[in-house]
């Protein structure tokens, strides 16, 4: 399945172990893809409509967080793909 994950972001100046600036990315909430929004699944993909993932970015814009997109591959290979 797949799911939106909103993040909120730390920003550190100068990292104690490297002195180099990051990132850092806070989970806020996930939000699951919903049934109807879904286009087509199977094992190996899915796709779904994206009108919620378009309001969540600008909803996000205005709220200082980001937009992330999780997903599952249940019969897939066991490791992150290359998307």
């Amino acid at each position: 399945h797949a799911a939106y994950v909103i993040f909120g972001t730390s920003r550190i100046a100068a990292d104690p172990f490297s002195q180099r600036p990051r990132l850092r990315l806070l989970i806020h909430d996930v939000l699951p893809v919903e049934p109807g929004e879904i286009k087509s699944s199977d094992a190996r993909h899915i796709s779904w409509k994206t009108d919620r993932f378009v309001r969540l970015l600008a909803q996000a814009a205005r709220e200082g967080r980001q937009v992330g997109i999780a997903h599952s591959h249940p019969e897939g290979p066991p490791a992150f793909s290359p998307q």
